[in-house]
């Protein structure tokens, strides 16, 4: 017997209210299916596969919950929709973070490779320069010195007792870290 306890949802006019968990089991494919679309479609190398799963399901919990069988519209249709959306959108902002990270891992970062010829070296050394000192002349000393802990790959808490800031100085310093090297890239 089935625990009275759990939610149940009704997702058919006709039909019985089933559980979250036979939800799921009667879904799976599509999750399974929009998951590894979404992740070819948009090229997510970084994004783990069960973490889109888990992004699914949310969206699969959230359209039982807010589904209205009034508006002429099958659960699966609306389902399918509303986890193929929730999907797109999750990628799209995972697209959005990963552009978002500018990576100065060292001074060798903004230079070019030795294949180059020595004149392309020599306008490229030049070019860095003059970036590396516009970066710093953009930004405060405080945002200088988190710079120069986030290089040195600290943890956000590690910086703040450095600095003796709270995390959430240290955070929005590399925020806008970030947005000021992008504006001067």
């Amino acid at each position: 017997m089935k625990n009275s306890n759990e939610p149940r949802y009704k997702i058919d006019p006709q039909g019985e209210e089933i559980t979250f968990e036979e939800l799921i089991s009667k879904y799976n494919p599509l999750i399974n299916s929009a998951a590894t679309n979404c992740k070819n479609i948009y090229k997510l190398r970084d994004c783990d596969i069960d973490d889109l799963k888990q992004v699914a399901y949310i969206a699969l919990f959230n359209a039982a919950r807010h589904y209205n069988s009034e508006k002429n519209v099958t659960f699966g249709a609306y389902a399918k929709t509303c986890i193929i959306n929730t999907l797109q959108n999750y990628s799209k902002k995972q697209i959005r973070m990963s552009e978002d990270v500018v990576s100065i891992e060292d001074d060798d970062t903004l230079t070019t490779s030795t294949t180059d010829s020595p004149e392309t070296q020599v306008v490229s050394n030049e070019y860095s320069k003059d970036l590396k000192k516009r970066i710093n002349a953009s930004l405060s000393d405080y945002e200088q010195q988190i710079l120069q802990l986030y290089i040195k790959k600290y943890s956000y808490e590690e910086m703040a007792k450095i600095t003796n800031k709270p995390v959430k100085s240290v955070d929005n310093a590399i925020t806008r870290i970030k947005s000021k090297i992008k504006k001067l890239l």
